[in-house]
């Protein structure tokens, strides 16, 4: 939740472009969704809880670098920024998730959904 949101947030509060690319427009990431699979595919009693957790990070820089590997949308994006952009958008994300030091801890939430169902009895 936070953990990518401070960044998308931050992406396209410096550029609008961004919102086309942001995580949250991804198939399968919304409530009912993933559920809505389950069922498709026959299973029965099925249900979709959310899990959150904590992620900790030893410092902003071990929470900021994972973007710069080119890793998913959000790395994808980071490397088709010029240098200066980059450099922008950790400003603008470090003032959302930590503004204090670059060394210090910080923890951010994290949303993952989960799915069961049952087979239905063959007879």
């Amino acid at each position: 939740m936070k953990m990518l949101r401070a960044f998308w947030d931050s992406a396209v509060n410096l550029d609008s472009k961004a919102e086309k690319l942001d995580e949250r427009h991804m198939p399968v990431c919304r409530a009912g969704e993933l559920s809505g699979l389950w069922r498709q595919g026959g299973l029965e009693n099925v249900h979709e809880p959310p899990q959150v957790i904590a992620m900790r990070f030893e410092s902003f820089v071990d929470y900021w670098d994972a973007f710069l590997l080119g890793q998913g949308p959000a790395g994808v994006y980071v490397k088709s920024l010029s240098r200066d952009q980059v450099h922008a958008l950790r400003r603008e994300v470090k003032s959302r998730v930590s503004p204090s030091a670059d060394n210090l801890p910080i923890a951010l939430s994290s949303r993952v959904w989960s799915v069961r169902g049952t087979v239905p009895t063959r007879l």
